[in-house]
């Protein structure tokens, strides 16, 4: 419960803005699925890795939504900088990540030596239950 009440007062400060959605590799597909989410519940979203809204113009109307495991680091230091609101999911609680978000959402724990291609990794289950814990 800590994070709900935090995710849910930024979701409703943009209900009637606009809301990215973005993740590389495997966090692209979750990413995906996030927006689509989020649009069945009335937001208007786009997910895009496309960096043209990022401009400092943008930042009162435009939430950024960050899905990583490990990366997406510079996009978010850039949106960060020019003053957008940032929400992120991370496995490392301590990353640049983390440190450039508004509210970083901790998924699991983080392990530098644990490798995308293992047998058993529970990141983006993790992920997608938490999401739907925040918005339900």
């Amino acid at each position: 419960k800590p994070y709900k009440k935090d995710f849910n007062s930024l979701l409703s400060e943009y209900k009637n803005k606009q809301i990215v959605i973005t993740g590389m590799g495997f966090s692209d597909i979750i990413s995906n699925f996030i927006s689509e989410a989020l649009f069945l519940k009335g937001y208007s979203c786009a997910h895009t890795l496309h960096l043209q809204l990022l401009s400092p113009e943008n930042k009162d109307n435009l939430l950024i939504i960050a899905i990583s495991r490990s990366r997406l680091v510079e996009l978010v230091e850039e949106a960060n900088n020019h003053g957008f609101k940032i929400i992120s999911f991370t496995a490392n609680k301590n990353s640049k990540l983390a440190k450039a978000s508004t509210l970083s959402v901790p998924i699991g724990s983080y392990d530098s030596f644990k490798s995308i291609s293992e047998e058993f990794n529970t990141f983006f289950g993790e992920l997608l239950l938490i999401f739907e814990y925040l918005t339900n």
